[in-house]
C-alpha cells in the first residue's frame, strides 16, 4: 500500500501542476488497481498525510469521468474535508487551491 500511495501521490502532484484533472477510472489505471477497490482509502491517505504538512488535499485533482456526474469529485473527497478541522466544504475551492500550490 504505501508503494501505491507513493505512486499515486506522484500521478497527482504531475496531474496538479498541469493545472489538470484525471478520471478516477484513469487514475486507477495509471496505479494498475481496481477503481473501485481502495481508491477512497488511498486518496484520503494520500490527502491526509498533503494537509498535515500545510498543503492543499492533492485528491481534489480526481473527478468522475461521465457528464451526468459533472466532472467533479465524489463524495468521499467532501466527506475527507469535513473530517479535517477547519476544511473548506468546496470541491471547487480546493481544486484552485491544489492547481495554485503546484503551479508555482
Amino acid at each position: 500500500m504505501e508503494q501505491q500511495i507513493k505512486r499515486g501521490r506522484a500521478i497527482l502532484i504531475a496531474v496538479a501542476m498541469a493545472g489538470k484533472t484525471i478520471t478516477y477510472k484513469a487514475f486507477a489505471r495509471k496505479l494498475r488497481i481496481h477503481w473501485r477497490g481502495n481508491m477512497r482509502h488511498l486518496l484520503g491517505e494520500i490527502s491526509l498525510a498533503e494537509v498535515a504538512v500545510g498543503r492543499p488535499p492533492v485528491s481534489a485533482v480526481v473527478v468522475y469521468g461521465h457528464p451526468s456526474h459533472g466532472h467533479k469529485a465524489g463524495p468521499g473527497f467532501i466527506n475527507l474535508c469535513g473530517r479535517i478541522k477547519g476544511m473548506k466544504l468546496d470541491w471547487r475551492y480546493q481544486l484552485g487551491r491544489v492547481h495554485g500550490y503546484w503551479a508555482r
